[in-house]
């Protein structure tokens, strides 16, 4: 009696004793035997082939359809692992089939998963390189509405959407990944489902608004503010002490940031403000990216510097101090020393900042510190860093055009009672190693509203280098030149 005579029933008793490569030469002799063993084959596969050996994952990483339906009428999990390599199976971490029918865009497929009970909310790892995102650092388990959204079309979005996907990881919203990959056309679609909650908050606390300070373009990030709160997001949510407008400022996002004010955001919610409020915080020139395109930086600067106004017109008081150590200093401190932009400095003298009150001492200094605190940073004095080589004009450049303008606004150079001074600094940097270049720039731009003559006369006094004599020189006949002048428009008078 040959094999194949045999009955039914005692030939599929033979193949449970079979492995898969039996199985599969046994399944081809003919139709006979493929009935029969066709299905065992896919049962062991399921049975003891790993997750990514398996015939599941063949079939979804080839859209073959009824290849997936046969193997999941002959048992294999319609949620089961589905991973990429062997360390994801012993880790526990995989994907599901569904996750990689979206990733790979099997519409026909994906709908059948849906309808036929796969899980919105299996967790995936390894499938996408998203979770190196900024804030994704922490490592996120995708759900398949991520893949979805970022990894497939607008048609097999709405697959989802019809089954009320929300979330594409644990408790995050499937907003958060369009707002950071900047799919304007998404998040229409998203924040017009009847699921869409506008006053959604993740596990930390964050909302849709949040988000924003994670998107890299700042034309669509202003863009997507303004959709955002078109459909309700609220502007002032607090999370650990930043809202929405303040991580922006913070991020030098200067573009939505006035998105936001413009739709009447309040600028005074912040909760650091016992250091700080949102105008200091908009002059960090170190978010300004010298290795950017000059049109980009140059765009940057005007955004701030429309902000800044839009702050000062909502109301923001230019002369706010803020303690810092033992020194009391304001928001034009901080433009000067941080935001190196004149038209800055300017738009705050014209809405009246102090530059007298602008550093003050807690210590019972009498004298005017804003120049003399940026020329001790220039000198790399405590706390400042001295920088390798010693000061640099260089460094000092960024900064000529405002100290140009404070000193026409009558900044003060010289001190009280012999106290440390802008110009006393520049004095001592002007030695053969450091050169006179800091000392020129003031005696260049200074007159009798900067310094007194009594001042010069007194460092005269002390001055024995030659060149640094002729400079002070220069500067003493300049100040008894405009003190004459002072006295022929009086006597005219």
């Amino acid at each position: 009696m040959s094999f194949a005579s045999l009955s039914t029933e005692v030939i599929q008793e033979v193949g449970k004793y079979c492995d898969g490569q039996q199985l599969a030469s046994l399944a081809q002799v003919n139709r006979h035997f493929y009935a029969i063993f066709n299905p065992l084959l896919y049962k062991h596969s399921i049975a003891n082939d790993s997750p990514s050996q398996e015939c599941v994952r063949w079939a979804i990483e080839y859209g073959e359809l009824n290849t997936l339906k046969y193997a999941i009428s002959q048992g294999a999990d319609i949620n089961g692992s589905c991973a990429i390599t062997e360390r994801y199976v012993h880790s526990g971490m995989s994907s599901t089939p569904l996750h990689v029918a979206t990733a790979n865009s099997f519409h026909e497929m994906v709908q059948w998963l849906l309808d036929n009970g796969a899980s919105l909310h299996e967790p995936s790892f390894g499938l996408c390189g998203c979770d190196q995102w900024g804030t994704y650092n922490s490592g996120l388990f995708w759900y398949p509405l991520h893949f979805a959204i970022i990894h497939s079309d607008e048609a097999m979005l709405r697959l989802f959407l019809q089954k009320g996907a929300y979330f594409s990881a644990d408790r995050v919203p499937g907003l958060r990944c369009a707002i950071q990959n900047e799919r304007l056309d998404i998040i229409d679609l998203l924040v017009q489902q009847p699921s869409f909650d506008p006053r959604y908050q993740d596990p930390h606390e964050q909302n849709a608004l949040h988000y924003v300070c994670n998107v890299q373009d700042p034309s669509a990030a202003y863009q997507i503010v303004h959709r955002l709160v078109d459909h309700g997001v609220p502007m002032n949510v607090m999370v650990q002490g930043d809202t929405p407008l303040s991580q922006l400022v913070c991020r030098a996002m200067y573009k939505p940031a006035i998105a936001l004010l413009e739709r009447g955001a309040d600028p005074y919610i912040d909760g650091h403000n016992q250091r700080m409020h949102l105008l200091d915080l908009c002059f960090n020139d170190r978010l300004i990216y010298p290795s950017e395109p000059e049109s980009v930086t140059t765009e940057l600067r005007e955004d701030r510097r429309k902000l800044v106004a839009m702050f000062i017109a909502k109301g923001a008081d230019v002369n706010r101090v803020t303690t810092i150590g033992d020194e009391y200093r304001t928001p034009l401190f901080r433009a000067l020393i941080s935001g190196k932009d004149v038209e800055c400095i300017r738009i705050l003298l014209d809405a009246g900042a102090s530059i007298r009150n602008a550093v003050t001492d807690t210590d019972g200094s009498k004298t005017e510190g804003l120049l003399r605190e940026l020329f001790r940073q220039v000198a790399g004095l405590f706390p400042y860093v001295t920088r390798m080589g010693g000061p640099k004009e260089a460094y000092f450049e960024p900064y000529k055009d405002s100290v140009r303008l404070l000193l026409e606004n009558g900044a003060r150079i010289d001190s009280v009672d012999d106290e440390e001074s802008a110009l006393g600094i520049c004095w001592k940097m002007a030695t053969p190693k450091i050169g006179t270049w800091a000392l020129e720039f003031l005696i260049d731009n200074s007159t009798r509203q900067n310094v007194t003559l009594e001042f010069v006369e007194a460092l005269l006094e002390k001055t024995e280098n030659e060149e640094v004599r002729e400079l002070l020189e220069r500067l003493q006949d300049k100040l008894a030149g405009d003190g004459e002048n002072d006295d022929a428009e009086t006597a005219d008078e």
